[in-house]
């Protein structure tokens, strides 16, 4: 199911919803359409393996954030400390 998420959510995914979208106000889709959507289903061991390894990047995307608003706080200190000490 996560695999089917992140697939939903890629930028192939989002593509093919928008493809088979209508209407400007509240885009929908029929039932029709949605069937139209290709998803590549792997095998479901491959399916976890691509899930664990993209919640392995988010997590370091996370990780890299919250370092870099550390390292740019402390740059902050430290040039306001350089100019006006």
């Amino acid at each position: 199911m996560e695999y089917l998420l992140e697939y939903i959510k890629s930028e192939f995914g989002i593509k093919q919803f928008e493809y088979y979208m209508t209407g400007a106000l509240y885009p929908a889709i029929t039932s029709k359409d949605l069937k139209r959507v290709l998803i590549p289903v792997p095998p479901v061991e491959k399916q976890k393996q691509i899930s664990k390894y993209i919640n392995s990047i988010k997590t370091q995307i996370n990780e890299l954030n919250v370092l870099s608003a550390k390292n740019k706080e402390e740059a902050i200190v430290e040039f306001e400390k350089e100019i006006f000490n």
